[in-house]
């Protein structure tokens, strides 16, 4: 079968593949960019290695840093927190984690994949685990 070029460029447009010069033919799709430039506002990328036991190493998320920002950076500074043990702030699950009101936010994978979310605290749980440093 064979098939015209607008019909592979469309094919193309649809799933992302890479089409040699000619069109003769489909290559091999391009690997996913790695590149940690959008890690830059995030904390950096996300170790990979020395993982803790019982972490997957494919579900490790790419960025170190939560979106609404870490604890430890001024403009994103939050207070210490003692009214309950955990909670849901724009759409991401955080605990308290310290004496003091010492606080997380939360991810899934033992702390090391994607944030947890929420739409009302209920979704959220004072046994996950931080996602990052815990302060205020």
């Amino acid at each position: 079968m064979k098939l015209s070029a607008s019909f592979v460029l469309m094919l193309a447009s649809l799933t992302n593949i890479t089409l040699g010069a000619t069109l003769g033919g489909l290559m091999v799709p391009r690997a996913a960019d790695d590149s940690n430039d959008d890690c830059a506002n995030l904390g950096g990328p996300m170790p990979k290695s020395n993982l803790p036991e019982g972490v997957i190493a494919n579900d490790v998320r790419k960025c170190a840093g939560h979106p609404l920002g870490s604890q430890d950076k001024d403009v994103n500074a939050r207070d210490c927190w003692t009214g309950s043990p955990y909670g849901c702030t724009d759409g991401y699950c955080w605990k308290v984690c310290g004496s003091f009101g010492e606080w997380c936010w939360t991810a899934a994978n033992k702390g090391k994949g994607a944030w947890l979310t929420c739409s009302h605290y209920t979704d959220c749980h004072e046994t996950d685990f931080c996602g990052g440093k815990c302060s205020c």
